[in-house]
């Protein structure tokens, strides 16, 4: 690809951990350019492959020319980057992106693994993805689940897999150096968004963003679930009148109205059952405390719902 622009910088994951604030945050530097597709999953092995281009899956790239098509108007003295928390869970995306870009700078950001797995699984409920009503029950598949060598994102839970970030952030380190892999957390940026941000640009080279205004500022991905009478047209919604069509097409009242309604969405966000909880905080203890030594700093934020 010599003469072609790849990407300098990734935002790598984590999924449910504030990848899309990221995003919309750094939207607003003038030296990024970050395409109008926010998760290009190019480098995601478990996706879909080029000659799959008849049936890819919608905001999900798999050909090469698309990709190099959403950067054409970058210019190479801006920060390019890609956000696609996939990238993160792939065991292969490390390896790939090195191959291309091996001077990347890597931005991951994590949260407690119990809390990211509920709001994951709540998050197929809504888009239909998730059958079970029962997050204990829906925990109990995956895990079964997990027996399948040919595991794909796609298509399957991963509640679980996707909070294990020791071994996921251990690729990237291996691969990039500990110094390009910046490790941020979900806490951080909801409890001094300025100071989180001035520590990614600098990370990536930039001048500071300006500062958040707390007053208008929009959590990005709030908790909402279709109501019973909405359900069915909200999964059409969302796969087939995808949000850059809607943005295209429709007045910026009928889309805010269609992304907060009251009338559509219930707000109400359900509990997180006593025996999930322990079975994941079971599972995930030794794993914070191996990413902890992996980078020389306690992280409480990532237990931060335990008790």
């Amino acid at each position: 690809m010599s003469g072609e622009l790849w990407p300098s910088f990734f935002v790598v994951g984590a999924t449910k951990c504030g990848t899309t604030t990221l995003w919309a945050h750094l939207k607003r530097h003038p030296k990024v350019f970050l395409p109008e597709m926010k998760e290009p999953h190019y480098f995601l092995s478990q996706g879909p492959k080029p000659e799959d281009e008849k049936k890819e899956i919608p905001h999900c790239v798999a050909n090469l020319a698309k990709y190099r098509a959403l950067f054409k108007n970058a210019n190479s003295d801006m920060a390019i980057g890609d956000c696609s928390p996939t990238y993160l869970w792939d065991k292969a995306s490390a390896q790939k992106i090195y191959q291309v870009r091996p001077d990347a700078k890597i931005i991951a950001i994590l949260r407690d693994p119990v809390l990211r797995a509920h709001s994951q699984f709540l998050m197929h409920r809504k888009l239909g993805g998730e059958p079970l009503n029962d997050f204990y029950a829906a925990l109990q598949a995956d895990i079964k689940e997990m027996e399948d060598p040919a595991r794909r994102f796609f298509g399957q839970r991963l509640y679980i897999e996707m909070g294990l970030f020791h071994a996921q952030l251990q690729r990237y380190i291996d691969a990039f150096g500990r110094a390009n892999v910046l490790v941020l957390t979900l806490d951080q940026l909801a409890s001094n968004a300025d100071a989180t941000l001035k520590i990614m640009t600098d990370h990536l080279g930039i001048s500071a963003l300006e500062p958040v205004s707390d007053a208008s500022e929009e959590k990005s991905n709030s908790y909402k679930m279709p109501r019973p009478g909405f359900r069915g047209a909200f999964r059409v919604l969302h796969r087939v009148f995808t949000r850059e069509r809607r943005e295209k097409w429709l007045p910026e009242s009928v889309n805010a109205w269609l992304r907060s309604s009251s009338f559509l969405y219930s707000t109400e966000k359900p509990p997180l059952d006593s025996e999930s909880r322990r079975l994941l905080q079971q599972i995930y203890d030794p794993e914070i405390s191996r990413l902890e030594q992996l980078l020389g700093r306690r992280f409480p934020e990532l237990r931060k719902s335990w008790n």
